[in-house]
């Protein structure tokens, strides 16, 4: 029964019926349900089917933007049982679109799954300058910085990025993880990131991974 209604929330999601997806969020919760299951399974996936839709021009950008808000609602009925599941971990993660790009559905996505998940999560919005990534996770001890591109044009960026990160913090303990749709394994290897996540679940999977290993390393 639970499985079918984490199931019925991405496909409300994926219809974009707010007033469904909200009624089965309050629902879930009632019954018990794990909030990591709910966030990850439930809305993020439906999210992330809207936007492979925006992407083929079933779904319009407004819409897509009007139903972010309405997970984010969701999310703040779940916020109060977050903390009573999984691991909190201490990192801290950078996070921001690159600059010259204004897309930033994945990055809220990433951001809903690790801020669930028990990450500090520092979030800088989108069209963020190199320096500006580089600034913050120095500044907050940040061990990760995520950012992501949808416009082919500004992938670049991201190299930019790690090119100040190893200029300024030579000492390698800040890594890079990188993803969006115009990037590729092949271009996160090229450009020296320390990870690459072809969709949101994977960089929770790929962050957490990191994070180990530096916590492994101190």
């Amino acid at each position: 029964m639970k499985n079918e209604l984490i199931d019925n929330i991405c496909r409300a999601v994926e219809a974009m019926d707010r007033d469904h997806i909200l009624a089965l969020v309050k629902r879930a919760v009632k019954l018990n349900d794990n909030p990591h299951t709910i966030v990850h399974q439930g809305l993020c996936n439906g999210l992330e089917i809207l936007g492979q839709k925006c992407e083929t021009g079933e779904v319009f950008f407004p819409h897509l933007v009007e139903m972010t808000r309405t997970i984010e609602t969701a999310m703040n009925l779940l916020k109060p049982f977050l903390p009573h599941f999984g691991r909190l971990t201490s990192g801290t993660v950078i996070l921001g679109v690159v600059e010259g790009d204004i897309h930033d559905l994945g990055k809220n996505i990433i951001k809903m799954i690790l801020t669930s998940s028990g990450f500090r999560v520092m979030d800088l919005g989108k069209n963020v300058p190199p320096s500006q990534f580089v600034e913050h996770a120095i500044r907050e001890k940040a061990n990760i910085i995520c950012m992501s591109a949808y416009l082919d044009t500004v992938i670049d960026g991201m190299g930019h990025v790690i090119e100040r990160l190893r200029s300024t913090a030579p000492e390698n303990r800040i890594k890079v993880v990188v993803g969006g749709r115009p990037v590729s394994e092949a271009f996160a290897n090229e450009i020296g990131a320390h990870g690459y996540a072809p969709n949101a679940a994977m960089a929770l999977e790929v962050v957490r991974s990191l994070e180990a290993n530096h916590q492994g390393a101190v």
